[in-house]
């Protein structure tokens, strides 16, 4: 639908990249118009761990390019957990920043919503690209003894995901965080304030062109464009106000503790093609089983991490979710690199990539 002429300019934070050294090798395979958690109308890449297995999405590519070890590092997109997910299911880091942490000029947007990040091995490669992007590199702070970590209610994703994350906090625990009570927060508020406006926006973004070449985009991303154009304009009004409410209430939250930890997803990856999947809840679509726990740091403004800490019983990785108040994506990234320091996750590569290594 976007024809195939090339882009006439870079987008600033590719052109941020160049201007610092970067080597752009290619461009990956993602969900079309970003708008979903599968791809539907083209082959998903598989997932460097089992190559039946998901990467997830929208990002699809880009994590399995980087779990790969194709590449030192690769640009993605997060509206609703775009980066996050696909990095958790990919075992590799993957941050989604502060709005206007980096510059989105050149981005073919989804929403207002939308965030530039990287994605990458390690949480200190993660600092690097970082810091480009956000034209501000400069060396990470140490880990600050006695950072106020909480942990999120884990009952509702399975015992391998729980003990990978309860282990994490417990390591950074031993090397100077301080646990706090964790908050209460309305995911499923977090998440539909997220979708309402996401699809509203990709309406106003994209309905023209999906009626005119209707053709040449998958059923799903078109009835999903077309659906956002029928959300009214209080219901709008609404979901953004309750953006403005969780922001807010985010803001006073990381009064009394400095980071949260939260599952990345309820899973680890899932067969290729799976639409409903077993999760402690019972048999849920994928869509809303992947996406439980990103949506709340989209829709409160706030920085989230993903790092790898663990894997399952059939060799999956887990990823873990750390956010932070709206800024501190530095606090986020030493915490991370502080973690992998003391673990080895992160040095595991997946079969057939050990030789791109060496």
């Amino acid at each position: 639908m976007l024809g195939t002429a090339p882009a006439l300019r870079d987008a600033a934070a590719v052109g941020r990249l160049l201007d610092a050294g970067a080597i752009v090798i290619g461009k990956t395979s993602m969900y079309e118009l970003a708008f979903g958690a599968q791809n539907e109308r083209w082959p998903a890449p598989g997932n460097p761990w089992r190559l039946e297995r998901s990467t997830a999405g929208s990002s699809t590519g880009s994590a399995a390019a980087v779990a790969a070890r194709l590449c030192f590092a690769s640009l993605a997109s997060d509206t609703g957990g775009s980066i996050r997910v696909p990095a958790a299911f990919c075992g590799v880091v993957g941050l989604r920043p502060s709005p206007g942490r980096i510059p989105r000029g050149g981005l073919v947007p989804l929403s207002r919503l939308d965030e530039l990040g990287p994605i990458t091995k390690t949480a200190e490669d993660a600092a690097v690209v970082f810091g480009v992007l956000a034209g501000a590199p400069e060396a990470l702070p140490p880990h600050p003894d006695g950072t106020r970590l909480a942990v999120y209610d884990l009952s509702e994703v399975g015992p391998e995901v729980a003990g990978a994350i309860e282990q994490l906090a417990a390591l950074l625990h031993a090397h100077g965080a301080r646990p706090v009570s964790p908050p209460e927060l309305d995911l499923a508020g977090a998440a539909a304030t997220l979708w309402t406006i996401a699809a509203a926006d990709a309406a106003s973004h994209w309905l023209d062109r999906v009626r005119a070449a209707e053709h040449l985009v998958h059923p799903v991303v078109r009835d999903r464009v077309v659906a956002g154009s029928e959300i009214g304009a209080r219901e709008l009004e609404s979901a953004c106000a309750s953006h403005e409410r969780l922001t807010e209430d985010a803001r006073r939250m990381f009064g009394r503790l400095d980071v949260l930890i939260l599952p990345a997803a309820t899973c680890v990856s899932y067969p290729l093609g799976a639409r409903v999947i077993e999760t402690p809840r019972g048999n849920e679509q994928v869509s809303a089983a992947v996406t439980r726990y990103t949506p709340f740091a989209t829709a409160a403004g706030l920085p989230a991490l993903v790092v790898p800490c663990g894997f399952d019983s059939e060799g999956m990785p887990i990823g873990a979710q750390l956010i932070a108040a709206p800024g501190n994506e530095e606090l986020l990234l030493a915490l991370a690199r502080t973690y992998q320091a003391v673990s080895a996750w992160h040095q595991r590569v997946p079969r057939g990539s050990a030789e791109l290594e060496r």
